[in-house]
């Protein structure tokens, strides 16, 4: 029963909070992943060259991959809407974007994309009121 206190009381010394055991650690790239980083790293010219000539040869797989890194996939983009949304609280303004969704004005993804902004307006109004509070209250607590 001792023994086991004693490796408990041992291990809660053993480090300080905020040092490392080893603060020199193991030096990057040391480790397999970064041989095989530095092998690649080495071989890249003659693998993309391989690759182009194959692709110029005909390899359907060597063209995609080629034009898969020349053209990256484009994310899709929504374009600009031109839509009311009247004055009031922000759950009425969501409420109008989910009408206008449901009416086909604007496509369920934008109404989405709309709504989710205005949650985050929603968010910030809050930390903007808690921040306006906090200082009222240390104003009021340094009078004191």
């Amino acid at each position: 029963m001792n023994l086991l206190k004693n490796q408990t009381k041992n291990r809660a010394n053993r480090f300080k909070p905020g040092q490392s055991g080893n603060p020199a650690g193991r030096p990057k790239g040391s480790g397999l992943v970064g041989q095989l980083r530095q092998q690649l790293s080495d071989a890249a010219p003659d693998i993309v060259a391989k690759l182009i000539e194959s692709a110029k040869a005909g390899d359907s797989t060597a063209m995609r991959v080629v034009l898969e890194k020349l053209i990256p996939n484009q994310k899709p983009q929504l374009p600009p809407l031109a839509i009311s949304i009247p004055d009031g609280s922000l759950l009425e303004r969501a409420n109008a974007v989910l009408d206008a969704a449901i009416k086909g004005d604007i496509s369920p993804d934008q109404g989405a994309a709309i709504i989710s902004m205005g949650n985050e307006i929603a968010r910030l109004k809050e930390y903007e009121e808690l921040e306006k509070r906090l200082i009222a209250l240390e104003q009021k607590a340094q009078k004191s």
